[in-house]
């Protein structure tokens, strides 16, 4: 619509308009649908929490079997040592 001067607008104009607008509603629109669609696809604030707490809670899981290990590890270790120890103070007998 080139209206250089205060002339009337003639039906080609608005015609052009309204074919303007409705490519502009129709990119519109597939716009709002591939945003809802990203939306949905989303989680919740209450599912990320949910989640979170889930992998927390294996993580702890995870910490307690590994202090564990730890601990049978040093216990080993110190047990080997012991018996490392009394065999060569029975070797020197």
């Amino acid at each position: 619509m080139d209206q250089q001067d205060n002339e009337p607008a003639t039906k080609e104009d608005l015609h052009q308009v309204k074919q303007e607008l409705a490519a502009k509603i129709d990119n519109l629109t597939l716009q709002v649908v591939k945003n809802s669609e990203q939306i949905s696809r989303m989680v919740t604030k209450t599912e990320f929490n949910e989640r979170s707490d889930e992998l927390l809670h294996g993580q702890d899981k995870m910490m307690t079997i590994l202090t564990r290990i730890d601990q049978e590890q040093a216990a080993t270790t110190a047990r080997i040592d012991r018996i490392e120890s009394d065999v060569e103070r029975l070797k020197t007998r």
